[in-house]
């Protein structure tokens, strides 16, 4: 998972690069989109070539025959614990519709809400996406330290102030609040 989350992190920044070209970059936002659908061009090599760990095919090999499917897993969660699968999938749905929709503009409204360019724009998530970065690290300890119910609940409890004050708030408050956000 970090080494995903890293991976996820490498992208966005270069996206965020772009963004700061974008008035130079040939056909304008829509080169991003192309640039991001080329490594899916590279999906069948790696899907051929690409092998598994060793560790997962022992895991897969010995849970195989005792499971049947991949699905297995989530209907023994479902059954065993439906009161659990049922909290978790609407946590995870409603703090990804809030995700989504807080994130999908924010280049937008810097834009027209306060005139910023691409390139200002791009700085901001560049600087606040490491901030960011660090944030995710501290939450880690945090929830080690704490419990992860609880630093998730404050985390997912803090969230919506710093939407509000990123899209209410003063235009000093911006990049703070979107880096904390």
């Amino acid at each position: 998972l970090g080494m995903l989350g890293a991976l996820s992190s490498t992208g966005h920044g270069l996206g965020a690069l772009l963004v700061g070209a974008i008035d130079y970059l040939p056909c304008g936002w829509r080169f991003l989109y192309a640039l991001g659908a080329l490594p899916l061009l590279l999906l069948p090599r790696f899907i051929r070539e690409l092998p598994e760990t060793r560790r997962f095919t022992a895991h897969r090999d010995r849970t195989a025959a005792a499971e049947g499917s991949w699905f297995a897993p989530l209907g023994h969660l479902l059954f065993d614990h439906p009161r659990r699968t049922l909290g978790l999938s609407l946590a995870v749905v409603l703090v990804s519709i809030a995700d989504a929709a807080a994130f999908q503009f924010t280049s937008y409204f810097t834009s027209t809400a306060h005139g910023w360019t691409p390139a200002q724009y791009s700085t901001m998530v560049l600087l606040g996406g490491g901030i960011g970065i660090l944030g995710n690290l501290a939450a880690g300890r945090l929830g080690d330290r704490f419990g992860r119910r609880l630093v998730g609940g404050a985390f997912m409890t803090c969230f919506p102030l710093f939407v509000w004050a990123f899209y209410r708030g003063p235009g000093w408050l911006l990049a703070p609040a979107w880096s904390m956000f």
